[in-house]
């Protein structure tokens, strides 16, 4: 007999009483050290990349149930909700199982059973592999994993009258200007650009609001649940013919995450929306509409009334983009092409069955920037941290590399003689960057130096000149810092995820060795030459909102 302990709180139990004890993210870990106790932390079991094939069954999965319409009419603009609890939920299990049978372990004890995902995840290995299982009702720590929790309810919940009757006069102001492009904003997508509004709900549909989700936690209309067990609605019975490779336990897990969706949105809620975006578009006289998204429940909504309508409908990636986690074109939910930042990107847009397009994005049209050196006295180098997030909750990454990375930067930093550090995490809403900000305060007491917060929203683009060098995770700051004059490193990055940089070498670190070593033999001039490339690429091809992309009207 061999027994587990998996802490996913603080402890109640003996730890001399199990033969293995596992711990849930980096974080966690060390907090076990400090009380002297080893173990195992379940998110270094190494499983494949799974991405792109159960992304694709997901997005399937969803369309047939909508097809079969009653109460999955909808799951299609779901998709984003799904898939992330239910990837956050098959780690777990995946990662189980794996550890069960490598240790061969006939006893596990679960710490909390508050956590819904990881509970369900562990009946599913030990029935799967015939394990006893038992819960403890200790608390539970989620900080490790809260991402799958943060795909937003950005759908309004309802469009009233007076909503309805402004809609259309926007939409008459907007045939009246002539407006060709819809585009949603993003922080490096500038206005005011010829023949082209901003797309969003309060300038749509939703004026002056009334009933636009709300940044606040715990509230009705939040734009976050961060609810965790999961709960069936006893309308909502996913078909197991559809999920074909899928058990009872996964699938109660999809119907889960849906139906906390369809708790928020009702189907007649929807069907709603969607007329009255159909006839904005229809009274706008638009031809194209591009969109920051392919996975969002609002930027799917919105493709499918415009492809309804007759619109081109375009994605245009905001910034780094890792092309295996793009969903399929040519479905009711799927955009019509994608606007590529490089020729590289495009093509692997393209190998993957996508139309694609080389744009120049508004935000590469600069001139040339050279890098400076790095300075001579390592010990005082100014850095600027950019941790990542669990990458699109990608099998490439790690639902405690936000933790990990950060604490192995500030260890080779600290090897270096750095004394201190600044960290910007990536912008968003304040209920997401407040999740963030709370995870940094609990790494704080861990970090071996000190660190200081920057304010989210102040442009990267900015800040980079007021720093000697820069330690960026999978994230668009990689891009923002290759348009700079301070040099950076990629560290965990996933870049070879990325076409965008296919035949570039840029600096890069997988482990706090590897950085020390990359920061001390650190060359400048090879470093520089790559990014001029890389601009070069990034400042050929049409302006994404020109004329020359608009597709004839099919509709009406």
């Amino acid at each position: 007999m061999k027994s587990a302990l998996l802490c996913c709180g603080p402890v109640l139990e003996k730890f001399s009483d199990f033969d293995e004890i596992w711990s849930l993210g980096s974080l966690a870990q060390r907090r076990l050290s400090l009380q002297g106790v080893r173990s195992r932390n379940l998110f270094d079991v190494d499983l494949p990349d799974l991405d792109q094939g159960l992304r694709l069954r997901i997005e399937a999965g969803l369309e047939a149930e909508t097809a079969r319409g009653g109460a999955s009419a909808w799951a299609d603009i779901a998709y984003q909700h799904v898939q992330w609890r239910f990837v956050r939920y098959y780690q777990y299990r995946l990662r189980l199982e794996k550890l069960i049978e490598q240790l061969r372990v006939t006893r596990l004890v679960l710490s909390s059973g508050g956590d819904g995902d990881l509970t369900q995840a562990c009946v599913a290995a030990c029935q799967q592999l015939g394990v006893a299982l038992e819960f403890r009702e200790g608390p539970c720590d989620l900080s490790s994993s809260l991402l799958p929790f943060l795909a937003s309810y950005d759908l309004p919940d309802g469009v009233s009258g007076l909503e309805s009757l402004a809609a259309r006069v926007l939409a008459l102001y907007y045939r009246s200007k002539k407006t060709r492009v819809f585009y949603q904003p993003y922080n490096n997508l500038a206005k005011g650009y010829p023949d082209a509004a901003v797309l969003t709900w309060r300038r749509t549909v939703c004026f002056p609001g009334f009933n636009l989700p709300v940044p606040a936690l715990k509230r009705p209309r939040s734009l976050l649940n961060l609810d965790t067990p999961i709960r069936l609605d006893h309308e909502v019975a996913f078909d197991p013919k559809v999920w074909l490779g899928f058990d009872g336990y996964d699938l109660d897990v999809l119907a889960s995450a849906f139906s906390y969706f369809r708790q928020r949105y009702g189907r007649s809620q929807i069907d709603h929306l969607y007329r009255c975006c159909l006839t904005f578009f229809k009274q706008s006289g638009a031809h194209r509409v591009v969109l920051n998204s392919d996975n969002t429940c609002t930027t799917r909504l919105l493709s499918k009334v415009a492809k309804a309508q007759g619109l081109q409908v375009d994605y245009l990636p905001h910034g780094l983009i890792m092309e295996d986690v793009s969903l399929r074109m040519k479905t009711d939910c799927g955009v019509d092409r994608v606007l590529a930042w490089n020729v590289a990107s495009a093509d692997a847009f393209e190998q993957r069955g996508s139309l694609a397009e080389v744009i120049i994005h508004p935000s590469n049209t600069g001139g040339e920037i050279h890098k400076r050196p790095l300075p001579t006295d390592l010990s005082g180098l100014r850095v600027l941290i950019m941790p990542p997030e669990w990458v699109g909750l990608s099998f490439a990454s790690r639902p405690d590399c936000f933790e990990r990375d950060l604490l192995d930067i500030m260890e080779a930093l600290q090897r270096l003689g750095v004394k201190t550090a600044h960290v910007k995490c990536h912008n968003s809403v304040k209920a997401v960057l407040d999740a963030k900000l709370s995870m940094l305060e609990a790494i704080r007491p861990h970090a071996p130096i000190e660190f200081t917060v920057i304010d989210s929203q102040i442009s990267t683009q900015q800040l980079y000149d007021q720093f000697d060098l820069a330690i960026i995770g999978p994230t668009t700051g990689l891009l923002e810092a290759s348009r700079s004059s301070t040099p950076f490193v990629g560290f965990r990055a996933l870049m070879q995820k990325a076409a965008l940089f296919n035949g570039y070498d840029f600096p890069h670190a997988d482990s706090a060795d590897e950085l020390l070593q990359c920061i001390r033999t650190y060359d400048v001039s090879m470093t520089d030459a790559q990014c001029q490339r890389l601009g070069e690429s990034l400042r050929a091809g049409l302006h994404p909102f020109s004329v020359a992309l608009d597709a004839e009207r099919s509709g009406p």
